[in-house]
């Protein structure tokens, strides 16, 4: 809860009534994301921000947010698409560590139409079609790896959500280099770029745990019946 941050009146509300998160159990989780942009001293730059609520037995915690620089020239639109990709990565981490990952309901928030409705899979959107593909593809990998289920919920942007507002100011503070973060290559450069395999990890995920509906795997090489 960096002070360094503005937060919004709303969210400086939410944090009096919910608890930093001390590592229980998760029940579910929700992200809520933002991406911004802006010329500032003569200089372009565009962040990520995405903010963590764990669902708990005992109610809601705060779980932190995490803020990545994007590419200037990739705009606000771009950063939004990053932010729920640095998210779906977030989930990954989440269920490598609690193995009661598969009774989760993970929901991710979005302000943004073009970012949260491609990530989705209901909007075939061209801009910035790599991003596009990691996303989706950890999405898949997401549900065939970890049976969770996943939740998508557009947020308007300015209209006094705690969790939106909070995300919306975390990329501000980013934006504005209040606050030190990586960037969003520290993410992507290790997937490989465009000849990527993860688009395919889903089919060897669901290969692998025997699923009826697709091929399988035999001393490490996958067998389909033509």
């Amino acid at each position: 809860r960096a002070s360094i941050v503005k937060w919004h009146t709303s969210t400086q509300a939410a944090f009096d009534a919910i608890p930093d998160w001390q590592g229980e159990p998760p029940t579910g989780v929700s992200f809520f994301t933002d991406g911004s942009a802006a010329w500032i001293q003569d200089e372009r730059r565009a962040s990520a921000a995405i903010i963590r609520i764990v669902h708990t037995a005992q109610g809601d915690r705060f779980g932190g947010f995490r803020c990545f620089t994007t590419p200037a020239d990739g705009h606000a639109p771009y950063a939004e698409a990053a932010a729920i990709f640095a998210a779906t990565l977030w989930t990954v981490q989440m269920c490598e560590v609690f193995p009661t990952s598969s009774t989760w309901l993970v929901q991710f928030h979005f302000d943004c139409m073009f970012a949260g409705m491609a990530a989705k899979g209901c909007w075939s959107v061209r801009a910035h079609a790599q991003m596009q593909h990691f996303t989706r593809s950890l999405v898949h990998c997401l549900e065939a790896r970890y049976a969770i289920q996943i939740g998508w919920f557009h947020v308007p942007a300015h209209t006094g959500h705690p969790w939106n507002e909070a995300a919306d100011a975390a990329a501000w503070a980013a934006v504005s280099q209040w606050i030190p973060c990586a960037t969003i290559e520290v993410l992507l450069h290790p997937l490989g770029g465009e000849h990527s395999m993860m688009a395919w990890l889903w089919l060897l995920e669901y290969a692998e745990h025997g699923h009826p509906a697709f091929p399988a795997v035999h001393g490490g090489i996958m067998n389909v019946n033509v």
